[in-house]
C-alpha cells in the first residue's frame, strides 16, 4: 500500500512523505532507493533514527506512530485479528486522528477480522465499494470539518 500511495502521488504531480524504520541513509527495502530519491524532490523522507540504525521489527512498528501522527486519517483496508495495523490504528486513536476501516460486509476470512474488530471498537465504517468516495470527502473542507468535530480532538496542521 505504501509503495502504491507514493508512486501514485508522484505520478499525479502530488506531494508525498515517507517515514523510514531506519536511518535516512539506509533505505528499506533497498529496491526503493530510486523511489526515495523521487520522494525527496517531491516531498520529504522522515526518520527518528540516528545513523546507523539497522532495520528491526520494533522500528517497523514504531514507524506507524510517526506515520499516523502525520496523517489526518488511518484507513485499514485489510487486517488479521493480530496484525500490526491494529497497533497503527491504536496510535492514531491516541493521537486524536480519524480511524477508519473497510466494512467488508459478509466477508469472513482472516483479513477481514481486524477490520471488523476496529469497527466494533468505534472506527469509522467505510463500505468496501465506497472507499474512493470516502477518501474524496477528505478533500472537501466542509466534510473534513464535520468529521473533525465528530471524531477528532485538536487540529490537523499542514505539512507542506
Amino acid at each position: 500500500v505504501d509503495l502504491t500511495a507514493h508512486t501514485t502521488a508522484l505520478a499525479c504531480d502530488g506531494l508525498t512523505c515517507a517515514v523510514l524504520p531506519t536511518d535516512l541513509l539506509s533505505i528499506y527495502p533497498p529496491e526503493n532507493e530510486s523511489l526515495s530519491l523521487q520522494i525527496q524532490t517531491r516531498g520529504a523522507l522522515f526518520s527518528e533514527h540516528i545513523f546507523p540504525t539497522p532495520l528491526s521489527a520494533a522500528n517497523l512498528l514504531a514507524r506507524h506512530r510517526v506515520t499516523t501522527g502525520l496523517s489526518i486519517a488511518t484507513i485499514v483496508v485489510e487486517s488479521s485479528a493480530d496484525d500490526e495495523l491494529l497497533r497503527a490504528a491504536s496510535f492514531a486513536r491516541e493521537q486524536g486522528r480519524f480511524v477508519c476501516s473497510i466494512d467488508w460486509g459478509s466477508r469472513t476470512d482472516y483479513l477481514a477480522e481486524g477490520c471488523s474488530q476496529l469497527i466494533k471498537s468505534g472506527a469509522i465504517s467505510v463500505p468496501f465499494n465506497g472507499l474512493a468516495e470516502f477518501v474524496e470527502s477528505f478533500t472537501n473542507s466542509a466534510t473534513t470539518s464535520e468529521f473533525q468535530a465528530t471524531y477528532v480532538q485538536g487540529e490537523q496542521m499542514g505539512l507542506f
